[in-house]
C-alpha cells in the first residue's frame, strides 16, 4: 500500500511542470506497485523493500508534493486536467486530480490498512 501510494506525488509535480526531485519514484517501483500490479508472497523479504524503506520515501514524497501544491498558482489549479476516461471525468480541474492524489487516495488506502489491523486483532487507527 506505501508503495503503490507512493508512485503519485511524483505525477503530482509533473503535472505542475515541476521536477521529481525526492518523489522521483526509485527504479522498480512503477511495476511492482501499479495498479492491477500481482502481489506476490514474499516471506523471505526479496520481492518489495522493507517498511523503513518504503514509509522513509512516502512521507519525504508527500511532504514535497504538498509543498508544490501550496506553491502553485490558481491558474495551474484551475486548468483543464490533461488526462483522459474517467479522470477526466471525475475531476475536470486539474487541482481537483491532484488534491485526490494527495488526499483522496491516500485516504482509501489508509482505511484498508487500519481494517487489516482491525483482522489482525490490533487496535484501530
Amino acid at each position: 500500500m506505501f508503495g503503490h501510494l507512493s508512485l503519485y506525488p511524483a505525477r503530482v509535480l509533473e503535472h505542475l511542470g515541476q521536477p521529481t526531485g525526492v518523489t522521483r519514484v526509485p527504479e522498480g517501483w512503477e511495476a511492482r506497485f501499479k495498479s492491477g500490479a500481482e502481489c506476490l508472497d514474499d516471506p523471505d523479504g526479496k520481492e518489495y523493500p522493507d517498511m523503513p524503506t518504503l514509509t522513509g520515501f512516502y512521507f519525504a514524497a508527500y511532504k514535497a508534493a504538498a509543498e508544490a501544491i501550496r506553491g502553485a498558482s490558481d491558474e495551474a489549479l484551475a486548468a483543464p486536467n490533461p488526462a483522459a476516461g474517467r479522470m477526466k471525468e471525475l475531476f475536470p480541474q486539474l487541482g481537483a486530480m491532484l488534491m485526490f492524489y494527495l488526499c483522496g487516495h491516500p485516504q482509501v488506502h489508509l482505511g484498508q490498512l487500519s481494517a487489516w489491523r482491525r483482522m489482525m486483532g490490533l487496535a484501530p487507527v
